[in-house]
């Protein structure tokens, strides 16, 4: 009795995938720690563009790696036509830009909502973005006032369906050392069990395998996942 029922689960997952890979996809933040795990599952697609400002290391034959310092616009417009899914991993943190604001803003905000622009002219069906818990404008952070910025730059577009994932602390091996930051892992790991449902740590390859599983959906307007949602779509 259970083997149909099976059989069936694995027919409509292979009817997920060829969906999936029969479109034209897009990725920006290729090369950041959700982003790299995102192009791990297209091995065997056949039409993504990933744009980046460095190249792709062990960059997937499938993949078509697009150099760019985010100022030749023209360009991107090129490539990014017939795209029809774009994942917005794109970000980078205060260390990285020496404290400088201007440049943390330019990475973080206006880079993503210029290349989501163009993405709405093209006629891109489904943008998924990679937000952050806790974004507010009157949040007392710089990071989540950027991202509650951007979030609501973005949602004025009105794309057919905008996915919005608010993942809180991600664990994982990142391919940069922080210490301190595999301190707090390894707490909050431990404590997980106490820390209220949205602000719970999760991994960085399971927010991606949920946007990609996001992906599949269609004309569903603006979503919000956070925490219980994303896990939901695992």
């Amino acid at each position: 009795m259970l083997r149909p029922i099976a059989n069936a689960f694995l027919s409509l997952t292979h009817i997920k995938q060829d969906t999936l890979n029969n479109k034209k996809v897009a990725i920006i933040g290729g090369t950041g720690f959700i982003g790299n795990f995102i192009l791990e599952q297209f091995t065997e697609a056949s039409k993504i563009v990933a744009f980046t400002r460095k190249p792709l290391e062990n960059c997937p034959a499938t993949v078509e790696n697009v150099l760019v310092d985010f100022s030749n616009w023209d360009l991107i417009k090129d490539k990014l036509k017939g795209v029809e899914v774009v994942f917005s991993c794109m970000g980078t943190t205060f260390k990285q830009v020496k404290g400088d604001l201007k440049l943390y803003h330019w990475v973080d905000v206006e880079i993503p909502f210029e290349f989501a622009k163009i993405a709405k002219e093209l006629g891109v069906k489904h943008l998924l973005l990679v937000s952050s818990v806790g974004t507010s404008p009157n949040a007392k952070g710089y990071y989540l006032k950027m991202k509650w910025e951007l979030e609501e730059a973005i949602s004025k577009l009105d794309f057919e369906s905008f996915s919005i994932f608010r993942p809180s602390l991600l664990m994982g091996n990142r391919k940069e050392f922080r210490l301190m930051e595999r301190i707090f892992q390894g707490l909050m790991g431990a404590l997980a069990f106490l820390i209220p449902g949205s602000y719970k740590p999760i991994l960085g390859k399971e927010v991606a395998k949920a946007m990609i599983q996001q992906s599949l959906k269609q004309g569903i307007g603006q979503q919000i996942l956070e925490y219980k949602e994303i896990k939901a779509l695992l």
